[in-house]
């Protein structure tokens, strides 16, 4: 008898184990899916319209040039590789190709990848004088340039229990000059991948505050952070977004005409309690103030 009181309790609990398992197994399941339209949506946002819809094996390059995506949201995506509304297997390989909305050719690439036609005037006749070669850009003397984004994080005394603290080579580039103003993105990521820090230059301390608060997505917070994330707007500007749920995290923030924006990936709440680790987040916030604290000191001295 007690033997098939085991057996019984045994059978119980191996249908209660794959019910447990049932979602995942059908989210990863391979399965024919639409593909959904997302050129002209920021990089980060179509990555995750195509994580809905099952397709997780998403690549992405820089289209314009050939720098370094290391804030996505920050990027438009202009071209996908598969059209939109094409039924597709969730296992295929995608590649987006994103550009920057300050990139000289982002019109032009955005208009290829939304499938529109290039009008009479943009199209130079065989026969046509050709046109002028464009102006020198103007002089920035690389004093923007040489500042190291990396230096921010390396002097941030990051807890490597969460965070590793080798860097990978700074990526500093300055757009093509657009009236009068060259726009500066500096970026510095570890060699994970788990921290990133882009400091990008406005033609103003006012532009920049605006810009770090837009980057923060204050109203959407809700959604990203879940119900038990942590969401935190700055008077001055920006702020700091953490989902335990999904283990994303950002912060924002103005010093001067200088954004500083923070991105942190860590084990989300799911992964922490199988592996019975520490809960991350104090950890995301703790790094997250100490850069904070650490950018706004380097970037007003000027040494970094």
């Amino acid at each position: 008898m007690l033997v098939v009181i085991g057996f019984l309790v045994f059978v119980l609990l191996g249908v209660a184990g794959c019910a447990d398992g049932t979602d995942t197994d059908a989210d990863d399941a391979e399965r024919s899916e639409k593909m959904p339209k997302v050129v002209g949506m920021k990089l980060d946002e179509a990555k995750d319209a195509l994580s809905d819809k099952g397709f997780k094996n998403v690549d992405s390059e820089d289209a314009a040039a050939d720098r370094s995506i290391i804030v996505e949201s920050n990027w438009v995506v202009v071209r996908q590789s598969i059209a939109a509304d094409q039924t597709e297997s969730t296992k295929t390989k995608i590649k987006l190709g994103a550009a920057k909305p300050s990139d000289k050719t982002y019109k032009q690439l955005l208009a290829e990848g939304q499938g529109a036609k290039p009008g009479p005037s943009s199209v130079a006749s065989a026969t046509s004088t050709p046109p002028p070669a464009p102006a020198k850009p103007a002089d920035t003397s690389d004093a923007d340039l040489k500042h190291n984004p990396c230096r921010i994080l390396a002097l941030s005394n990051l807890d490597t229990s969460v965070f590793i603290d080798s860097f990978q080579e700074p990526n500093n580039t300055v757009d093509t000059e657009k009236d009068g103003f060259r726009q500066a993105s500096l970026g510095c990521a570890n060699t994970d991948l788990s921290l990133s820090i882009e400091v990008t230059k406005w033609r103003s301390p006012q532009e920049a505050s605006k810009t770090a608060t837009d980057d923060a997505y204050p109203a959407s917070s809700p959604v990203l952070v879940g119900q038990s994330g942590i969401s935190e707007n700055y008077p001055t500007g920006g702020g700091t977004r953490i989902n335990p749920t999904s283990g994303v995290s950002r912060q924002t923030f103005a010093v001067g005409p200088w954004e500083v924006l923070t991105t942190g990936n860590f084990d989300d709440s799911a992964i922490v309690q199988v592996k019975r680790k520490e809960d991350p987040v104090p950890v995301v916030i703790s790094t997250f103030d100490k850069i904070k604290k650490q950018a706004t000191a380097m970037i007003t001295s000027g040494d970094w």
